[in-house]
């Protein structure tokens, strides 16, 4: 369960989809300097924008989903 009050990251730069948990935590620790096991929901997105990637952790976990839109393209 997701809390009401999270808070939420958007990684502004496509990102290659193929990446990993471990790779996204690179990218979250070394480009947006900041700690991916805060109580945080980072969100990527793909270069042509019909992919998206959320990574979140929870005491000991790290969980991620991926959405791909058949038609259109997620908008930030």
């Amino acid at each position: 369960l997701i809390p009401e009050d999270l808070k939420i990251y958007f990684y502004t730069q496509p990102v290659d989809m193929r990446k990993s948990i471990d790779t996204l935590c690179i990218l979250i620790c070394d480009v947006l300097k900041m700690n991916p096991t805060k109580r945080c929901l980072f969100l990527f997105r793909s270069k042509s924008a019909n992919k998206l990637k959320a990574l979140y952790y929870e005491t000991d976990i790290f969980t991620l989903w991926y959405r791909r839109l058949e038609q259109g393209r997620f908008v930030f």
